[in-house]
């Protein structure tokens, strides 16, 4: 057994961002839905450059 943590599902994540946002931004009232659409924006980006991302020889994908 690994000691790994279990990756986010894609709502996790997007959850878990939107609340950081919430946060840095003061905790303002009634922006739920404008941090929830940021969060699912940063995510998708995210995860596209991933899928996007040439993989190197070994199973490396690139960064950089």
């Amino acid at each position: 057994m690994n000691d790994w943590p279990c990756p986010l599902s894609k709502h996790e994540e997007i959850e878990s961002l939107a609340y950081r946002l919430y946060e840095d931004e003061g905790k303002p009232e009634g922006r739920a839905d404008e941090h929830w659409a940021k969060a699912e924006e940063i995510v998708h980006g995210q995860r596209s450059a991933i899928a996007a991302a040439p993989e190197e020889p070994g199973g490396v994908i690139s960064g950089g």
